[in-house]
């Protein structure tokens, strides 16, 4: 995943309550950055998510992380699977 994926209203469910307390500042950044946002190949996985600090190796915003940051521990057993389900691997 590119970019923090918040859960955003629909006619059946409100925002998501992370993205409800996000800075403005931060909605408006990230939106931006979602509008340019280009998909990869179907067989590849995306690049390192926007808020990644590779020096630091950290979430720039861990405070304001969406639910399925909290879920999912990077490089665990649950997103490991996920991705080799995504890609067909093993």
């Amino acid at each position: 995943m590119g970019y923090p994926a918040f859960v955003r209203s629909s006619k059946v469910q409100p925002d998501e309550e992370h993205w409800v307390r996000l800075p403005e500042a931060l909605k408006q950044d990230l939106l931006a950055y979602i509008a340019g946002y280009r998909q990869p190949k179907p067989d590849q996985l995306d690049g390192p998510c926007y808020w990644y600090d590779e020096r630091t190796r950290r979430c720039k915003h861990h405070e304001y992380r969406p639910r399925v940051c909290r879920d999912f521990v990077v490089g665990g057993e649950d997103c490991i699977a996920w991705r080799n389900e995504l890609l067909g691997t093993e």
